[in-house]
């Protein structure tokens, strides 16, 4: 052998083992921690142990864990095994970071019986569902749906359930069957609790393992009883579901540490919208001093926005990695608070880092930039007055006299363009800074594509146009001159420049700082031009967040006639289902720069904000309409949600739409009896709307497939079985050769027909239930035309459909309501199907001719009625003169 492969074959056997111990010595380790576990009552299977024992060996070989003192074992005399680890430090070193858990949270592997023989059975009711089984007939809230009263209250130490029944004793005797709880509590005297059958006087007070023996004597008799009852802690899922998830209920950090690494990270997910994350500890303890302790947990916070406040993370950005810090600081969704500036919460390097990120919430009034030498951060504030702050690690000066001492912390601003011109131009005729600075400001504009400040030659000078401040200028000679904004000279050059991202951002600022102050927006400021730049920006960049209003806003112009001249809503998903704005501006004829909030939205309004949806694939869900019109907004600001058309998925099981009259409708697409209406209350009423009708109103074809509910499988020709609760399912429709392409399946669900229609006889059904069905013309069927003549005005056959020599006629009624008649061949058999209305039943008939017979027994063939009861419907302002017309024909009618 090659001296190389001696060296890998001895690599591969001793460098890295696949497993440091032997079985005996694996066995042995095991044997240990199960022992020290069942002292704890740390509830832990053996296959956990074993890979978490792997866990700690491969660690311990990769460095992670350092050798002398933290190996796992010591090799005693006799080549015994002794563990010097204790199980707790070993699920605290392996939970601390990913890798040691299975693949799904381990659920208890206590079998349902769990003890059974000599006419004593003992079942496992840790689960709800055993308890309902096990436990059916019995007086116990636990087997009729109060389980998880019980099982997941606290006060009660989350119990574990367990049915013992003894068939040896009589029913009567109320110990031949008791319900036994095990307490996950300290004391060993309060740690079993039992209920006798009857259930009187309810539970037993708490009481130790030989009390439960003492007063339930039969339990002596099963061997290891004690081991039989024990406790089975909550899993992760009920823990995350039932306890943690209730503001009232969060773990100590004791008990976080000793979660699986991703029931650390669950847990977080879980807790993070209550105040207290722990029981014992806050937030900003957490993460100065466990956090640290555990890198991935660190990591997962890092790049999961909204786990932590940012502030408590920019406070201790030094204990993330760098790599951490980067996620951090681009997590910052709201920007923070200038107040911070100048408090300790955050050290001063944090502070710069979100100067240069443009993290700060800062005015549009204000600037914010290091110093060259990293030594201060110097806050510009620009108004009548304009003040220079300054702040460093050691202390702040917030209000700096500005003179020419001074004015370099102004002169310093990296991007002289972002500067107010006014501003500057102001401070030039003071004699603060000097008039050479101005030129090079607005040499710089000239030279910078998107620069804040834009300066256009026009025929007798030059114009100068500033989004800072929206002031503008005419230069010429050298002089410059202030001009209004409605100049057309600057209108001209501003129509050039509504791409411009600068002119942009400060429409969007100046909305902002309006917001914020509760004020008009800059007198300077002209209308058409600034929302030009509004409806020119992109709406990723019109969202803005203010301290005044709820969440982030984007800036809309109407689409159309309006009551305001622009206004915000809230972005994303959020103010979906809102009837109101966020700010107004211009309501109602006031002065379009005025600010008002929270008025309704009118028809433009929606238009514009339903474009904005649809450019970010946002719609809205039918079924959440009812529920939503329920509120109690005008009627006015909900008819103008459905004349502007609003998204909805075509997927959706509705459809939304405006019928004849101006009735506006909430199409229930998959079955149109059970559409809506808008009331004039302002709610949605049901509307029982004809599958044709409905077609009509959304523009689907007949045979078009119609959306399903969410989540439900769409019916296809293969389906089997009956409506539920209906017995004996038939078989799938088989396809015949050579026919059509109607599913008559589908044809019975889109007529509301579908569950009289299972009802059919077998041999019929299955006839009948086909995939190739065709379609036959009633004007040229001789059976239509038969239907048609004894029906009158009672109804008319809108369809047939061929199935072999079978044939289906869709029948209307003059009520509205569809029916089908069926004739089945050879042997001449006829039905009708009646739908949800008339129960949903196949009636026998001998013959087509007693068709009129059969619906007269039911009260559908009278057309009078129908005709009084539909006008009266669609116009109750006439009910009483329709009485009174009645009332005079039944009186006519008796004289005669």
């Amino acid at each position: 052998m090659r001296a190389i492969d001696k060296f890998i074959l001895h690599v591969v056997h001793n460098l890295f083992p696949l497993n440091e111990y032997s079985d005996k010595i694996l066995n042995q380790i095991i044997q240990q921690y199960r022992e020290e576990a069942d002292d704890l009552n740390i509830n832990i299977s053996d296959d956990t142990l074993k890979r978490y024992i792997q866990y700690f060996d491969d660690r311990l070989k990769q460095g992670i864990i350092k050798k002398g003192g933290t190996d796992l074992i010591k090799i005693a005399s006799g080549g015994k095994a002794e563990v010097i680890v204790p199980l707790s430090k070993l699920i605290k070193l392996v939970t601390s970071s990913a890798g040691a858990e299975a693949s799904e949270d381990e659920e208890d592997q206590t079998p349902d019986v769990v003890y059974q023989d000599g006419g004593i059975t003992i079942w496992n009711g840790s689960k709800e569902g055993n308890c309902i089984t096990y436990g059916r007939g019995e007086k116990w809230c636990i087997t009729r749906g109060s389980f998880g009263t019980y099982r997941f209250d606290p006060s009660k130490g989350y119990p574990t359930f367990y049915l013992a029944k003894n068939t040896n004793l009589s029913d009567s005797d109320k110990l031949s069957f008791v319900a036994i709880q095990i307490r996950d509590v300290d004391d060993e005297n309060r740690k079993y609790v039992y209920t006798n059958r009857q259930n009187s006087p309810h539970e037993s007070s708490p009481m130790s393992f030989s009390k439960l023996m003492s007063e339930v004597p039969w339990l002596n008799d099963i061997p290891n009883i004690r081991g039989i009852l024990r406790y089975i802690p909550l899993n992760r899922k009920e823990k995350e579901t039932q306890i943690y998830s209730k503001q009232t209920n969060p773990a100590s950090i004791r008990e976080w540490q000793k979660m699986s690494f991703e029931g650390k990270k669950q847990y977080l997910v879980v807790r993070k919208k209550f105040n207290n994350l722990f029981s014992d500890i806050s937030r900003e303890e957490f993460v100065s001093k466990y956090l640290p302790q555990y890198p991935q947990i660190s990591e997962f916070i890092a790049i999961t926005p909204d786990i932590i406040d940012n502030t408590i993370l920019l406070a201790n950005l030094d204990k993330f990695s760098n790599q951490n810090r980067k996620s951090i600081t681009a997590n910052i969704q709201q920007p923070i608070d200038s107040k911070y500036l100048s408090l300790d919460n955050f050290p001063f390097d944090v502070k710069k880092l979100l100067v240069i990120l443009n993290k700060w919430n800062v005015p549009s009034n204000e600037r914010l930039y290091v110093t060259k030498d990293g030594e201060a951060i110097v806050k510009l504030k620009f108004g009548d007055d304009i003040s220079v702050g300054l702040y460093t690690a050691e202390d702040d000066y917030p209000n700096i006299k500005l003179n020419q001492r001074t004015a370099k912390y102004l002169l310093d601003y990296p991007e002289l363009d972002k500067l107010p011109f006014n501003s500057l131009l102001k401070l030039a005729i003071d004699g603060i800074i000097d008039k050479e600075f101005i030129k090079k400001v607005i040499e710089k504009a000239k030279s910078e594509e998107n620069s804040a400040i834009i300066v256009k030659k026009v025929e007798d000078g030059e114009i100068l146009v500033d989004s800072n401040s929206f002031s503008s200028y005419k230069i010429k000679d050298g002089k410059i001159t202030k001009l209004p904004f409605s100049d057309e000279e600057v209108q001209a050059v501003l129509g050039d420049e509504k791409d411009n991202t600068s002119f942009q951002q400060g429409a969007i600022n100046a909305v902002r700082d309006s917001a914020d102050n509760y004020s008009s927006l800059p007198a300077t400021v002209d209308k058409d031009a600034f929302t030009s730049i509004i409806k020119s920006t992109p709406y990723n960049n019109r969202i803005f967040t203010s301290r005044t209003i709820n969440g982030p806003q984007v800036l809309l112009v109407p689409d159309g006639e309006s009551e305001r001249v622009f206004f915000t809503r809230k972005s994303g998903n959020d103010g979906l289902y809102i009837f109101s704005t966020g700010l107004d501006y211009g309501w109602r004829g006031n002065d379009w720069r005025e600010r008002d909030a929270n008025n309704y939205m009118d028809e433009g309004a929606w238009r514009t904000y339903f474009a904005y949806l649809r450019n970010e694939n946002i719609v809205y869900e039918g079924s959440r309409l009812p529920q939503w019109f329920r509120t109690s907004y005008g009627l006015d600001v909900k008819k103008a949600w459905f004349r502007a058309q609003p998204p909805l998925s075509p997927t959706d099981r509705y459809a939304v739409v405006t019928g004849p009259n101006g009735i506006f409708y909430v199409i229930n697409k998959a079955n149109p009896r059970e559409s809506l209406k808008l009331s004039d209350s302002g709610k949605l009423i049901k509307a029982n709307i004809p599958a044709a009708v409905a077609r009509q109103l959304t523009g689907a074809t007949p045979d078009e497939a119609t959306p399903t509910a969410p989540g439900a499988v769409a019916p296809t020709a293969g389906r089997r079985g009956r409506p539920a609760g209906v017995a004996n399912a038939p078989r799938a429709a088989a396809p015949a050769a050579g026919g059509g392409d109607i599913n008559v399946e589908e044809v019975m669900e889109e007529t509301g027909l579908d569950i009289s229609f299972s009802r059919l006889p077998m041999a019929d059904y299955r006839r009948l239930n086909s995939t190739t069905a065709i379609r036959i013309n009633p004007n040229g069927d001789r059976g239509a035309a038969r239907r048609n003549n004894q029906l009158g005005g009672a109804g008319r056959v809108g369809r047939v459909i061929g199935v072999n020599s079978n044939k289906i006629y869709i029948i209307r009624l003059a009520n509205g309501q569809i029916i089908a008649s069926i004739n089945i061949q050879p042997g001449n058999r006829n039905y009708i199907l009646l739908g949800n209305e008339n129960g949903n039943v196949a009636i026998s008939m001998n013959s087509p001719a007693e068709l009129m017979q059969t619906l007269r027994q039911r009260n559908l063939a009278e057309v009078r009625n129908y005709m009084v009861r539909e006008y009266v419907a669609n116009n109750p302002q006439h009910l009483d003169e329709v009485r009174e017309l009645i009332r005079q024909h039944v009186n006519e009618t008796r004289k005669y």
